[in-house]
């Protein structure tokens, strides 16, 4: 998922981003670390929870960790990977290849987790001004600000490595190279939760200084494994 992204990216703006000063002026970070989604969520988005559980499908920790995230940021754009398996009756798990689609979100889509949630069910985003009216794509500028959400976490089905008796799995992370995320424009931002291990939820966060300071302050960080300048 997140080297379709990267790919797409690099070959429409990363010529844009090695020539542009004022793109270069906020050099972005990349945090790894374990965190816990449940402090994600203020009183009021619990207390909604805690109602919306007992008639619909419980939240995932991608809904409520994405909706803060962006919330926090307040993006003009979100986009989130839709795996397309097991949704389409002509796709599933022994299918080889790439199927996701971008779900595309304005701040009026990311309002509650349950709009997230709503939106990985229909594959579209929710938002609406009114009843016959679904929010707006912005126009795309160099200056608009946009935000990625990656769940790779959904991907794991809670095992772990087996290395032999005397050996143990301690820590997994996603592996990017610093071409990766070098290229990405000081606007963008992104947020991949994984499985550090067992009963371990991991977050890799990439975005510019402001962001890093939004995540150290939330109060959701358990450890910090890494951070990287760029």
């Amino acid at each position: 998922q997140k080297l379709m992204h990267s790919n797409i990216i690099q070959g429409r703006l990363g010529a844009w981003v090695d020539n542009s000063k004022e793109a270069a002026s906020s050099e972005p970070f990349s945090c790894w670390g374990l965190f816990d989604p449940s402090k994600s969520a203020d009183k009021d988005d619990k207390q909604k929870e805690r109602a919306k559980s007992t008639l619909h499908q419980p939240l995932s920790k991608n809904d409520v960790v994405t909706c803060w995230f962006w919330k926090s940021l307040s993006p003009q754009l979100g986009f989130m990977p839709y795996n397309h398996r097991n949704r389409l009756s002509c796709l599933t798990e022994l299918d080889a290849g790439n199927y996701n689609s971008p779900i595309v979100y304005t701040p009026s889509d990311y309002k509650t987790p349950q709009m997230i949630q709503k939106s990985l069910r229909n594959a579209r985003r929710v938002g609406a001004t009114s009843i016959l009216k679904r929010s707006r794509i912005p126009l795309w500028t160099w200056d608009t600000s946009y935000s990625f959400s990656l769940n790779w976490l959904s991907l794991s089905r809670g095992v772990s490595l087996v290395l032999g008796e005397d050996t143990s799995q301690v820590l997994h992370m996603p592996f990017f190279s610093e071409n990766d995320l070098s290229v990405l424009p000081s606007s963008s931002s992104f947020i991949n939760l994984f499985a550090a291990g067992p009963n371990r939820v991991g977050v890799h966060v990439h975005g510019t200084e402001a962001v890093m300071s939004v995540i150290e302050s939330s109060g959701i960080v358990k450890e910090t494994i890494a951070k990287y300048g760029f």
